[in-house]
């Protein structure tokens, strides 16, 4: 049960259920997308809410607009291919669960929202029912294990860019195996360092971890390479707390962009030096903390398109780790690019994002969902429809060029409701949204084979 502090939001439930010609009013004629859920519904509503904008406003035509129900596991019929309850929005804009006087019929499953325990087991279940029901997925399971799999997604983009491709960077990285003996993880430990030089900070994790859990970070210094042995907290670390259920992934630090967490909200931008980038000197009062960026990427039947995201920034200025399970805080990506910060030499300079590098942060994304997607381009069914790519930015000190560091795919992201429209640096609030393109390619997808009859 939730603490005090930790509440459950409240979720209205219906008190009759839905006659056929209620859902229709209430859905409409248009496609059905059921986000299929198995965790709190309360904490899934905002979600579904913010969808559900995004689908209507994205309906080219009535019969275009997309209806988005929150479906639970438990809630589908044994075909699952109709629901029996549902989380719906209804007319005054309030999300409610409602029962069905008769099954829903849906058109495409979406897999969201899963406890973290045996998360990736349980999509795999749901996606196993939904190809039987022969019911088209934005996020079906065999696409979705290249994201859950880090080390596969960064040999999938590293395959990418031996092709002589440069929209984005990758850190170096190795795998662990589950099993290996601490003289093993000591040993891959020094040759890793020795490959990436030193001093290094090294990133280590569950190779299918999310959240942040079981992370931990380390500097190694040039002094302390030699040195190394199995005591060593990074090493203990991988043995113990990663090792005994998962590989463990180590990766390099990247990214050499702070933001100044003490700035406020100001959006405007700083005026620019000859070449186009605002560089300024950063004040002494800044607070500059490390900052990764989420940007959500849809495939809109023709490519895929980058259009929102949140920024993570960490919990203190000294913290590596910026992810919410490390006490990390979701900043909106637009406010964030109006106070980045690198290191150069003599210190730290403020970086102005231009319309240039928003639009390579969205490429890189793009691409790298692409990328992520090798050898399914001819089965766009088999494609991870919609993810969340995480990344972090480099500046060189002396061009001013920006390079995007792509770190992970999340083929469930979380925080969708906290997302904003990618816009860059602009006047006035931020808008929440998640996809247009998504919601386009449902629409034409149903339209060009539909599977629902009535």
């Amino acid at each position: 049960m939730p603490s005090p502090a930790t509440a459950l939001p409240e979720l209205r439930i219906a008190s009759n259920p839905l006659s056929p010609e209620a859902v229709a009013g209430l859905l409409g004629a248009g496609p059905r997308l059921a986000l299929i859920f198995a965790a709190e519904a309360p904490l899934f509503q905002s979600t579904l809410h913010q969808l559900h904008l995004d689908a209507h406003a994205a309906g080219e035509r009535v019969s275009d607009r997309v209806a988005v129900l929150g479906v639970h596991a438990d809630w589908r019929t044994p075909d699952c291919r109709q629901a029996r309850c549902a989380l719906l929005v209804d007319a005054d804009g309030l999300v409610s669960q409602y029962s069905f006087e008769r099954p829903v019929p849906i058109d495409v499953a979406w897999t969201l929202h899963l406890p973290l325990d045996g998360e990736q087991e349980l999509h795999a279940s749901i996606s196993a029912d939904c190809d039987r029901a022969g019911l088209p997925q934005i996020n079906p399971h065999p696409a979705s294990e290249r994201a859950d799999d880090k080390m596969r997604a960064h040999r999938l983009w590293a395959t990418y860019l031996a092709h002589g491709r440069d929209e984005f960077a990758l850190p170096a990285a190795t795998l662990i195996a589950r099993g290996a003996s601490q003289a093993d993880v000591l040993s891959e430990i020094k040759r890793f360092v020795a490959r990436v030089g030193l001093p290094s900070t090294i990133i280590v994790q569950p190779n299918r971890g999310t959240e942040g859990q079981s992370v931990a970070a380390a500097r190694i210094d040039r002094g302390e390479a030699a040195t190394l042995e199995s005591r060593h907290p990074l090493v203990r670390h991988i043995c113990e707390a990663i090792l005994p259920s998962d590989d463990a992934l180590v990766r390099e630090e990247r990214g050499n962009v702070r933001v100044n967490r003490s700035a406020g909200r100001a959006l405007h931008r700083a005026p620019p030096m000859p070449g186009g980038t605002g560089w300024l000197s950063t004040p002494e009062c800044a607070e500059l903390r490390r900052v990764a960026f989420r940007v959500n990427v849809a495939w809109n039947g023709a490519e895929f398109v980058a259009e929102s995201g949140f920024a993570q920034v960490a919990g203190s200025e000294g913290s590596v780790l910026a992810s919410r399970g490390r006490e990390g805080a979701i900043a909106d990506i637009n406010e964030c690019f109006a106070q980045l910060h690198y290191r150069c030499a003599g210190g730290w300079r403020r970086f102005v994002a231009s319309e240039a590098d928003i639009e390579a942060l969205r490429r890189a994304a793009a691409v790298a969902a692409w990328a992520l997607n090798a050898d399914l381009q001819e089965e766009e069914e088999e494609y991870l429809k919609h993810m969340g790519i995480d990344m972090v930015l480099e500046i060189d000190a002396e061009s001013g060029k920006m390079t995007p560091v792509v770190l992970e795919a999340n083929a469930r992201p979380a925080g969708l409701n906290q997302a904003t429209a990618l816009r860059g640096i602009a006047p006035g609030p931020s808008r929440l949204h998640v996809s247009t393109a998504l919601f386009h390619f449902i629409a034409r997808r149903v339209r060009r084979c539909p599977l629902r009859t009535g």
